[in-house]
């Protein structure tokens, strides 16, 4: 695996992309690591993981096929036309 040999462990580097991922600063990820996993990381190190492992997560996501039981119903309301009102 590429994650061998490296100064941290596999769950905490692979946790910085992910929380990158969903929207999070780099000082809000390196306050969540130290907060909860108890690790001071740099936002230098935390964008190197983010650079080198984002293919990781991008492979991951692009295979994930979610199961669909049942019925799906749609939150959203959905208007057919091609006028726009303003309201």
């Amino acid at each position: 695996m590429v994650l061998k040999r490296m100064s941290y462990p596999k769950e905490i580097i692979l946790k910085t992309p992910h929380l990158y991922a969903e929207g999070l600063s780099l000082s809000k990820i390196r306050d969540f690591i130290w907060q909860h996993e108890g690790y001071y990381l740099y936002d230098s190190v935390i964008l190197y993981w983010v650079r080198k492992y984002a293919h990781l997560l991008k492979d991951f996501e692009r295979n994930l096929k979610p199961e669909i039981k049942g019925r799906v119903h749609m939150d959203e309301v959905v208007f057919e036309g091609e006028e726009e009102e303003n309201l």
